[in-house]
Order: structure tokens, then C-alpha cells, then sequence
């Protein structure tokens, strides 16, 4: 059963959202903010993500699609192993709970293993209690 919203947003966790399908990043954004309270930053480049981090912030918690363009007029091709390797760089002097990928063509079972800052490999179409859930249940360690 998922928690209430109010005791949860006692949290104040910051997630970035790495997503280029607008459609999907809308219903992600509202369910986490709705149903988590927590503050969700959202990029959908691979650009757009260092950007965000070289103005120092660093997040919670990373949610990055499995591909996506690496800046705005590119083609879109994954780019989720560049995610993780800079959150494992950025987990050395940053606290996080680490990386969740969402994914419609997730890769061999290994790939993912490689790197134990990933928590989770949630594959697309998911519904947004599942994901909401995985999340809860990640920031609540």
C-alpha cells in the first residue's frame, strides 16, 4: 500500500528525469510529484542532464530512459550506460540511492548487472503506481 502523500513529502528528495517522450515525462512527473511530493527535475538530453550537474546540483535519485538523444537535434541512441557511469562518479562525493532505468528495448540482464548503482530496470509500457512504488520503497532505504 503506498503511503500518503503528506509523509512523504517530508522527504523533499530531488529526482532527475531523464526523458525525451514528452507524453511519457508528463505522466511520470505528475504521478511522482502527486503521489511521492518529491521535487522532480527533468531533462531529455544527454546534454541537457550534464548541464544540470555542472551548475553543482546533484539529485536523490536518477530515472533515465534506456535511449535518448545526447542533445536536442540528435538522433536518439543509448545513452543510459553515460548516466550511470557519471552518477558512480558523482556517488563519491555525493550521497544518492542510485539509478533506475525505464526502458522499451531493455538490453541483456548483464549490462545492467555490471553497474550495482542501478536499482532497478522497469520496462516501458509500466504503470506509474508500479514505478511510484519501486521509487518509495528505493528512497525509503
Amino acid at each position: 500500500m503506498m503511503p500518503q502523500t503528506s509523509e512523504l513529502k517530508n522527504l523533499e528528495r530531488t529526482i532527475v528525469y531523464i526523458e525525451d517522450n514528452p507524453t511519457v515525462k508528463d505522466v511520470v512527473v505528475y504521478g511522482l510529484k502527486r503521489f511521492l511530493g518529491v521535487n522532480v527535475v527533468c531533462v531529455s538530453t544527454l546534454e541537457g542532464f550534464y548541464q544540470w550537474h555542472e551548475q553543482g546540483k546533484v539529485a536523490d535519485l536518477y530515472i533515465s530512459d534506456g535511449s535518448f538523444p545526447r542533445h536536442p537535434e540528435s538522433c536518439e541512441e543509448k545513452c543510459w550506460e553515460e548516466v550511470v557511469r557519471n552518477v558512480e562518479k558523482l556517488s563519491e562525493t555525493h550521497p544518492t540511492k542510485g539509478v533506475v532505468i525505464t526502458t522499451g528495448a531493455p538490453e541483456n540482464p548483464e549490462a545492467y548487472q555490471r553497474h550495482p548503482i542501478i536499482r532497478k530496470v522497469i520496462a516501458k509500457p509500466f504503470g506509474i503506481m508500479d514505478l511510484c512504488s519501486a521509487i518509495k520503497d528505493i528512497l525509503a532505504e
